[in-house]
């Protein structure tokens, strides 16, 4: 497999004032057929993994353009769109959130239903959810030709963060890249009334290559030399 190019970007100004033309906000409705698939699954009182994931994970058609696959904070998500807007001439850009909108949906109906259901089957109902999330990101990211992580803005540490999502996506792209062992490397944080997870990405994006708004612009109006 040819290895992917890496870039990271943080987050700007930039970014956020481009007028989108896209949808603001990813799917936050259940679909009329995932809401029919998740009542007839408690009706059956089993998961049809195959089936629901390719309800909620559809996987988007070849089009002939390079794959950009673009892993971002959930606050930076205006950011990631105002990206895939200003590469979607040249480019297929994937943003999670706007196909892929409707797991914590599911799960806060199913949350819904806590009356009926034991914990254990809430959290066997979650550990499904994420599971097939967690095999749609490796696929796209597979798929992908490039991989830009938008980093956030103004960070204390920006060798630190607190997605368990963003740090999946980092450790897999660099597994394709390197076929080596990944290896986890989390710390808990004291600096909430909750125990936080902090994940140390240093030597995940040390190769990422750092790309501007301003090239960005550029590679907008054709494919990388």
């Amino acid at each position: 497999m040819v290895k992917k190019i890496c870039w990271i970007l943080e987050a700007n100004e930039d970014l956020r004032g481009r007028n989108l033309c896209t949808s603001p906000s990813a799917q936050t409705k259940l679909s009329l057929k995932a809401q029919e698939f998740v009542e007839e699954s408690f009706r059956l009182g089993y998961i049809q993994e195959e089936e629901l994931s390719a309800i909620l994970f559809p996987q988007a058609k070849s089009t002939g353009k390079r794959r950009i696959f673009i892993s971002h904070p959930h606050e930076y998500a205006q950011e990631a769109r105002a990206i895939k807007e200003l590469l979607c001439p040249a480019y297929k850009c994937f943003v999670d959130e706007d196909v892929w909108g409707q797991v914590d949906v599911i799960l806060r109906q199913i949350q819904k239903k806590k009356d009926k259901l034991y914990l254990s089957e809430c959290n066997s109902w979650a550990a499904h959810m994420y599971l097939m999330l967690s095999r749609a990101i490796l696929k796209e990211i597979r798929r992908s030709d490039i991989f830009l992580y938008l980093s956030a803005k103004d960070s204390t540490n920006i060798d630190i963060i607190h997605s368990p999502w963003i740090y999946f996506e980092l450790q897999a792209v660099q597994l394709f890249n390197s076929c080596q062992d990944i290896s986890l490397i989390e710390n808990f944080s004291r600096q909430t009334s909750y125990p936080r997870m902090d994940y140390d990405i240093s030597r995940l994006t040390k190769n990422f290559l750092p790309i501007s708004y301003d090239l960005l612009q550029q590679l907008s109006k054709g494919d990388i030399g």
